[in-house]
Order: structure tokens, then C-alpha cells, then sequence
């Protein structure tokens, strides 16, 4: 028998929360949905993210609101914070359902503007302060079912103690 796994969704305030509302992570300072399939998560300066914001959704607009794919944002993105100053550089985090493959798919997009990929085959990105964290969050919750990718802060310089746990698996929602 299968049972479906709590839905984690991103807050109209900013906070990432599970299914009873319990705060998962409220690190992160502007979430925006430029369109159906494709949903970002800005960790950075505010002016700064809006404008990347605005650069997407005019691409979206270019393309068609039904061509607009996973990779053309993942793209644009990574080739906006490539050029933003050092001073203005921030961590990005693009998650959407593409329609066309029946995917869900992940990325991180570092201060340098590389993209870190997360292919479906994984049923969740952890971002944390360390794996040991990420993995007692997951098997609290039962989420331990699947592969699971730590990425630890050494590596990825995100906020202190920033803990973002995104499933790939189902639609993510936004709740207002």
C-alpha cells in the first residue's frame, strides 16, 4: 500500500514547513513563482533577486508560458549571477515540475554561478550546516526512504545554520 509523504511547501513568509505548518527553514528572504513549471528560492540581496525575477519572467514571456523550460531559467540564471559584482553575488535555489518530461527537478546555483544539479533519481537536496543534521531532520520525519544528497556549509557558504530540505518528488506549492 502506498502512502503519500508530507508535502513540504514554501510559505508566503518565507519559511519552508512540512504539513502541520512546523518551520523547516526561515532563512530564506524572497521566494517567487515566475511560472507554472519552474518555482525559485533566493537566498541574497533583495533589490538584487527581484531583478534577476523580473529578467526571468520577460524571458518567460519571450518563450511562451508553455515553452518555457527548466533549462532555460537554469541558464539565465546562472549566466545573471556570473555577471552581478562580488558584492552583489548570491545563492539561488531553482526547483519546478517540467511538464513536458513529467520530472521534478532541482538545482543550486552557487555565488559563482555554477549549477549543482539534482536529478529526479534523488528524492531530496539538503542543504545544511552538516549531513548529520540533514539526515536526523529526515529520519525524524520519515523521509529517509529514498537517496538522499547532503551538501554540507564547507562546501556551499549559505547563511549560518541554513537548513533548506526541498522534495523533488511532488509538486511543490506555494501557500498564501
Amino acid at each position: 500500500m502506498h502512502t503519500q509523504r508530507p508535502a513540504l511547501c514554501l510559505a508566503a513568509d518565507s519559511r519552508l514547513v512540512d504539513i502541520n505548518n512546523r518551520t523547516v527553514c526561515n532563512d530564506f528572504q524572497k521566494i517567487f513563482v515566475v511560472s507554472r513549471t519552474v518555482l525559485f528560492v533566493f537566498s541574497g540581496e533583495s533589490a538584487i533577486a527581484t531583478s534577476v525575477v523580473n529578467s526571468l519572467r520577460a524571458e518567460v514571456q519571450q518563450y511562451g508560458y508553455n515553452n518555457y523550460t527548466f533549462q532555460n531559467a537554469l541558464d539565465l540564471v546562472t549566466s545573471l549571477v556570473r555577471h552581478l559584482s562580488p558584492k552583489d553575488k548570491f545563492n539561488v535555489i531553482l526547483a519546478g515540475y517540467e511538464e513536458r518530461k513529467k520530472d521534478y527537478l532541482i538545482a543550486y546555483v552557487d555565488k559563482a554561478g555554477q549549477s549543482h544539479g539534482i536529478s529526479s533519481e534523488y528524492d531530496m537536496l539538503c542543504i545544511g550546516s552538516g549531513g548529520r543534521k540533514a539526515f536526523e531532520f529526515l529520519h525524524k520525519h520519515r523521509w529517509n526512504g529514498g537517496k538522499t544528497i547532503p551538501l554540507p556549509m564547507e562546501r556551499f557558504k549559505l547563511q549560518a545554520e541554513l537548513l533548506a530540505i526541498v522534495q523533488a518528488r511532488m509538486r511543490l506549492q506555494v501557500v498564501l
